[in-house]
């Protein structure tokens, strides 16, 4: 005699981006490996194209490309099941993509901001320029106070 079958096999090789977004939500461990597989390679070639868009080094790349995992992760709870319905909805495949986009873009503005905020000094530009180093060999201009400090001459005249 055959017994009934108890509980159900997720066959996620097969099944939708969207249905395992609804299978992960409800803690399916499963279903969310599925979506990270699967979105992991296709959103490492969206992150390239938009390293070179935005000219980011691939240190910068290999960042973002680790951060992938926690914006599937994020789109997973955030993607709204109810856009299939709609005559201008979007797939969960271009739900993340957008989300990707966005953060790579975040990224670049940030990173963009944060070097007008903090320029190079002239010591780490003259040592770039030089092929490294310690940073010790070449100083910019200072002039030493009584105490021995060296205070940037920008400052200096700023104080005077």
């Amino acid at each position: 005699m055959n017994s009934p079958l108890r509980g159900w096999h997720l066959d996620a090789t097969h099944s939708s981006d969207e249905i395992l977004v609804l299978l992960a939500r409800r803690g399916s461990l499963a279903a969310r490996n599925e979506l990270l597989t699967r979105n992991r390679e296709r959103m490492a070639g969206s992150i390239a194209l938009l390293c070179r868009r935005w000219s980011l080094s691939p240190e910068d790349r290999e960042d973002l490309e680790q951060q992938i995992v926690f914006w599937t992760i994020e789109a997973v709870t955030a993607f709204d099941a109810e856009e299939l319905r709609k005559p201008d909805g979007c797939s969960f495949r271009t739900f993340l993509g957008k989300v990707v986009n966005r953060r790579v873009a975040n990224f670049a503005q940030a990173k963009r901001r944060r070097r007008k905020r903090f320029p190079a000094s002239v010591d780490e530009q003259a040592v770039g320029k030089m092929g490294g180093g310690d940073g010790w060999a070449i100083r910019s201009p200072r002039q030493s106070t009584s105490a021995g400090n060296a205070i940037p001459l920008n400052l200096q005249r700023k104080l005077s």
